[in-house]
């Protein structure tokens, strides 16, 4: 049985040098096959519904407003983490902080 493993793995090895030529292949182009005119019937299918959406006008809001804020506090690793930010119009404030154990 190793003999026929021994043996195997040799030929793949000599395949995969390219020693063992691969067979030549080409490839043509099929021959044209020229069909008989075929007499056009009328059919007749039923219509098919098409339903079309306008598109909607995005929402605009000339004075956005909103408030957000988090924060974190690791008492394992002792990090604390804290975000605020409001907006009003096109003013934005806000504040972040980071304390950090290292």
């Amino acid at each position: 049985m190793a003999f026929k493993f021994v043996a195997f793995a040799a030929l793949v090895a000599v395949a995969r040098a390219g020693l063992i030529a691969s067979p030549a292949v080409s490839y043509a182009a099929a021959p044209a096959l020229v069909a008989a005119p075929v007499a056009k019937v009328a059919t007749y299918a039923a219509p098919i519904a098409k339903v079309a959406y306008a598109a909607q006008p995005e929402e605009y809001d000339p004075n956005p407003q909103y408030s957000y804020s988090y924060g974190i506090s690791d008492s394992l690793t002792g990090d604390s983490k804290s975000q605020q930010e409001s907006r009003s119009g096109d003013v934005v404030q806000g504040s972040y902080s980071l304390v950090d154990a290292d």
